[in-house]
Parts: C-alpha cells; sequence; structure tokens
C-alpha cells in the first residue's frame, strides 16, 4: 500500500455503508463505470475500526465512508491515490 499523503486525509464524516457504490440515503446508484465513482471520493479517513475511505453522492450531497480495501493483488486504496493523483477527482483539482 503507498502511503497516504496527508492532504488526502479529511475527518471522518457521514455513516457507514458497506453499499460502497450505493448511497444510503437516497439511494443514488453510481454508474457501473468506476471512474464515475472515483471521481467522488472525498478522501481517506482514520477510525476506531481502521482506513476508511469517504464519499458524497452527487445526488443528495450525503457523505458516506466504507473500509479501505488491501489485498495482496488488488489494493482499492491505491486505485483512489491514483485517481486523485491523475487528477480525475472532482474535489482534488
Amino acid at each position: 500500500m503507498k502511503i497516504i499523503n496527508p492532504n488526502y486525509k479529511i475527518p471522518l464524516v457521514g455513516s457507514y455503508n458497506p453499499g460502497i457504490n450505493l448511497c444510503n440515503k437516497c439511494g443514488y446508484q453510481f454508474k457501473d463505470n468506476n471512474d464515475h465513482f472515483l471521481k467522488h471520493i472525498l478522501g481517506f479517513a482514520d477510525s476506531r475500526a481502521g482506513l476508511m475511505i469517504v464519499v458524497e453522492c452527487p445526488k443528495c450531497f450525503h457523505k458516506y465512508f466504507f473500509h479501505a480495501r488491501e489485498k495482496e493483488d488488488y489494493s482499492y486504496t491505491n486505485v483512489v491515490i491514483e485517481h486523485i493523483e491523475l487528477g480525475l477527482n472532482i474535489h482534488y483539482k
């Protein structure tokens, strides 16, 4: 896992949502295109349960979070960081 730049860290806000690409307030579902979802990630937050990824729903602006996933063959955290560093996230220009 990459070390997370402190500029990408934010306070933990919103509610826990294991649904990841489905807003647990208004029911908005992100398009199947992963890029659409990745551009709405607000950042990373530390919690007692570990590192979380915080997302803002583009429809109702509700904020929710889920566990940053790390596996040997796939790191969602690295995908998020790459997307931010490529300038594809609307919150990090």
